[in-house]
């Protein structure tokens, strides 16, 4: 057995934990917050980059039509 009570930590793969790695709770404790900050800080910035993506479609929705792209119609 290992004698290592660091978790390995895989993007897209559940956490995978040593087996004495449930002897020292404070252990899997840090190590849970430490992924679910992760996963936040994650989640956060893939909606603050959905939400820009909205206001830039939004703005270019909501704009007057420019001219210039369009000589046929000056």
């Amino acid at each position: 057995m290992s004698t290592s009570n660091v978790a390995t930590f895989i993007p897209n793969d559940p956490p995978a934990y040593s087996a004495d790695a449930a002897t020292v709770p404070v252990s899997n404790i840090l190590e849970l917050r430490y992924m679910i900050s992760l996963l936040h800080a994650h989640t956060r910035d893939a909606f603050v980059n959905c939400e820009t993506r909205l206001a830039s479609i939004r703005s270019a929705v909501d704009a007057p039509p420019s001219y210039r792209l369009y000589p046929s119609l000056q």
